[in-house]
């Protein structure tokens, strides 16, 4: 899948690519949701520095830029976290700590060199979202029913 991302437009993958992504992250095959987990990193690096990471539903695109909601990508991540198959489930841990390390590692390099990479906000926005959205939301599954599931933000707020 990565290999073919760059011979589509970013207007196409968001509309057209990112809904299969979804629906291959919640196949009942694991050959597939093993696929597309260890290709995870690529993808959402892809999208990332070809879209522009945002949480404004009403985001209008630049003329460089296709907006793409951040949040579009955490039914993949938590649909492949999830999932019963060790190998599917192990990939995608991974690839979260990769995708993290590279956030990371781009705000150090921006902070030295002009980069082509997304922006800061663009990649805090990301960052935030999978650990506040995607990790925090699988573990409040261990809470019994009727318990309180919210992000990490709104935990410090109680």
């Amino acid at each position: 899948m990565p290999s073919l991302l760059p011979q589509v437009s970013a207007v196409d993958a968001v509309e057209y690519v990112l809904p299969l992504l979804t629906d291959l992250a919640m196949e009942a095959d694991d050959g597939m949701k093993e696929a597309l987990s260890t290709e995870l990193v690529p993808i959402v690096w892809w999208f990332s520095s070809n879209c522009r990471l945002t949480d404004d539903e009403t985001a209008d695109p630049t003329d460089v830029l296709t907006p793409l909601l951040v949040q579009a990508l955490t039914p993949i991540l938590r649909a492949l976290l999830l999932s019963l198959s060790a190998p599917v489930a192990t990939a995608a841990r991974s690839a979260i700590v990769e995708i993290i390390r590279r956030v990371r590692d781009a705000d150090a390099q921006a902070a030295n060199v002009h980069s082509e990479l997304f922006e800061v906000d663009e990649r805090l926005l990301l960052e935030q979202e999978i650990l506040q959205q995607v990790v925090s939301g699988i573990g409040g599954l261990d809470i019994p029913d009727g318990g309180w599931i919210g992000t990490v933000d709104e935990e410090a707020q109680v």
